[in-house]
């Protein structure tokens, strides 16, 4: 009965169904262990059966629980709850999540704590848990100051495989930063213990350790400890024998990793005693695998060993660049195309087309037309990395202009894709421009395809067109200008003002590309004074002072345009050569800043002591525009008689015995020298308050 003496009053235990994520989270904070074990084991097959699932449980809050178990004073506990947070950091998501969480410095402390504990389990998920931690920037630069690499080395020397797979993992992702590897060769015996590991009866294990040994490769003093502990032949046996096949793709990293120094040059480009070919031929073989890591690894490994001409004429002689010319496409165009693949195999291709050799080869297995195809298609990367294949041959082979040119479906191609903004392949198509522009066929083909509007587009800023494409893009159209129609184009576009802000730019290729384009464009008087009028020479001036020498292209642009304008040139230099032809009315306004000014502004300035303007015309036309002005009339008929004198030397006289005569009189020999202030052609300005001086 109620409230009996003798009733049992003890708690009787009880099962529960949760069913809900959130519920599960709350009971990892019970007091009783057998209550968390169950609650983490929960956790841990909720998290492992989706990513959903890990991302659910993470946004219910299991980050908070999780790390303050893992300093529980049950070890069972502390084990499984870093066995959860190893499922659940498996989650890119969760990664980012625990980044910017507030309990990542106690799951990372928690974790640390028992990786470098006595007891293997949570050694192993502790490890597990900060090899997926690792994996982020920022919390793998806090793991790398706290020991972490220490520790996982430490954990090298198990016999457990799944603890030496995650400490493994732990180094690899800790190599991937600069200090990481400055502290790999301090460590005790780290060096024969990956050797020991390379000989693991797990594959798993042996990839592992090739991958840690290819990422610590990328710094001189590891490579060369490597080199010193046989590591090299190691990595060799791994891609020559085919026992080793599950292993092929970490081996080939390493190989291109330790393709530097000339002692592993020499050694892999050495064939075998037994008549075995050089190793670093098995890898054209490669590119005929079923597999698409082991092809795209390779061809990344070739990129890298064509570098060396030792290593490209072995890889010639294995006709690796027709195993690479057949990976850019399928056979049947029906057939889509694998844009891994074909990236990686253009890569490769615009490595070897440094060697003429080799671009030839590839010429002769229809290179050209499946990089048109491939500059088709959707994918930007791939239409980048074709395009700069494609360069590169146009640039080496007036062979590969002439197939490309064959077809104009790939120029037009190329004029599509340099109009879009935002483009990657950009840069590159504007580069095969310039190298079709080199070629006469080339600038005929072009005429008919209007490359000049698509070409200035990109010199504006609005275009977002990169700095080396706005080169490729100057240095195309100043080779076209040497052709007057292209020059007529590219004038009406007005390029002066683009000009401008590019040769503000710090760059020196591009502001050479600038320079050159103003002189090729300033042939042309019209086109000279166009680009006067815009400031051109101001932004010459200033790019030309921002040197610590002289710049020779920036000397001949700005010859160049002052050519076209000689009133400017008289008035910033003081002299003309005998090179310019005088064929219009001009005057000296002084030292020219922006523009000059009209001839009634001049008039209409104030009386100054620097020099005369002089006004001479040679044409017909100048004489007639001018004829109720008698005086200037009669004095530019003078001029005229005089200049076409019979004898030059008499008419050279005659003309400066008028001038001086005009001017008040011959000027001594021993004045020469003097300021124009100080001679007498000054009082006569002043007298007759006029800048004009004329008869």
């Amino acid at each position: 009965k109620k409230g009996s003496s003798d009733a049992d009053d003890s708690f009787k235990p009880i099962e529960l169904s949760i069913t809900d994520v959130g519920t599960l989270i709350l009971a990892l904070s019970s007091a009783e262990p057998s209550i968390l074990d169950k609650a983490c084991e929960a956790l841990e097959a909720f998290a492992t059966a989706s990513e959903r699932n890990r991302e659910a449980a993470v946004a219910a809050g299991a980050f908070d629980p999780l790390g303050k178990l893992l300093s529980h004073e049950v070890d069972d506990v502390k084990h499984q709850a870093a066995m959860c947070l190893d499922t659940l950091l498996s989650n890119f998501q969760n990664r980012l999540a625990l980044k910017q969480s507030q309990h990542s410095t106690t799951i990372i402390e928690g974790c640390l704590q028992l990786l470098q504990g006595e007891n293997p389990i949570g050694q192993e998920n502790a490890s597990g848990c900060l090899a997926s931690i690792a994996q982020e920037y920022t919390p793998r630069r806090m793991l790398c100051n706290s020991g972490l690499l220490g520790a996982a080395a430490k954990g090298l020397s198990s016999s457990e495989p799944a603890l030496l797979r995650n400490c493994l993992k732990c180094i690899f992702a800790l190599l991937g930063d600069y200090p990481a590897r400055d502290q790999f060769l301090h460590l005790d015996g780290i060096i024969p213990t990956l050797v020991a590991l390379l000989d693991s009866e797990y594959s798993e294990i042996q990839r592992l350790a090739l991958r840690v040994t290819g990422m610590a490769s990328r710094a001189n003093a590891a490579r060369d400890a490597f080199y010193e502990a046989g590591v090299l032949e190691a990595i060799i046996t791994f891609v020559t024998e085919k026992r080793y096949e599950a292993a092929h793709v970490e081996a080939i990293d390493a190989m291109s990793v330790m393709l530097f120094e000339p002692v592993a040059i020499q050694r892999v480009c050495q064939a075998g005693a037994d008549g075995s070919p050089a190793p670093i031929t098995h890898i054209v073989k490669f590119l005929a695998s079923d597999q698409q890591e082991v092809i795209v690894r390779s061809l990344a490994c070739i990129t890298a060993a064509v570098r060396n001409a030792d290593m490209q004429r072995l890889l010639h002689d294995a006709k690796v660049e027709e195993a690479a010319v057949g990976l850019l496409v399928p056979e049947d165009p029906k057939q889509p195309v694998n844009d891994i693949i074909s990236k990686a195999a253009c890569d490769a291709l615009t490595s070897m087309a440094h060697s003429k050799t080799s671009a030839e080869t590839m010429i002769g297995f229809d290179v050209i037309p499946k990089l048109q195809r491939l500059l088709a298609q959707a994918d930007d990367g791939v239409v980048a990395a074709a395009a700069c294949t494609m360069q590169s041959l146009l640039r080496q082979l007036a062979g590969a202009r002439a197939s490309f040119l064959s077809n104009t479906a790939g120029l037009t191609r190329l004029l599509e894709i340099v109009s879009l903004d935002h483009s990657l392949a950009r840069a590159q198509s504007l580069a095969c421009l310039f190298r079709l522009a080199e070629d006469d066929k080339g600038q005929e083909v072009m005429a008919n395809h209007s490359p000049v509007k698509p070409l200035v587009h990109c010199l504006h800023p609005e275009s977002n067109t990169t700095r080396d494409g706005q080169a490729y893009a100057m240095s195309a159209l100043a080779t076209l200008c040497t052709k007057q129609s292209f020059r007529q184009q590219t004038y009406e576009a007005d390029i002066s003002r683009p000009l401008c802000v590019i040769l503000e730019y710090e760059e020196q290729a591009t502001r050479i590309a600038a320079t050159q384009l103003i002189t090729a464009c300033a042939v042309d008087h019209a086109f000279a004074r166009q680009l006067h009028d815009a400031g051109v020479l101001v932004k010459l001036s200033q790019a030309d002072a921002s040197l610590i020498l002289p710049s020779p292209y920036i000397a001949m642009a700005r010859e160049q345009v002052l050519r076209g304008n000689l009133a400017a040139k008289y008035a910033l230099d003081n002299v003309l050569s005998t090179s310019d032809r005088l064929t219009s009315l001009f005057y000296d306004a002084g030292r020219a800043q922006d523009q000059l000014p009209s001839l009634e502004a001049f008039l209409a300035e104030p009386v100054n002591d620097q020099r005369p303007v002089v006004l001479a015309s040679f044409t017909k036309n100048d004489i007639a525009g001018i004829h109720i002005d008698k005086p200037l009339s009669s004095l530019i008929k003078s001029v005229k008689d005089n200049h076409h004198s019979s004898s030059p030397v008499d008419a050279v006289q005659a003309l400066a015995q008028l001038v001086a005569s005009r001017l008040g009189g011959a000027v001594p020999r021993s004045d020469i020298g003097a300021f124009s202030c100080q001679i007498h052609f000054t009082q006569l300005k002043t007298s007759n308050a006029s800048n004009v001086l004329y008869e």
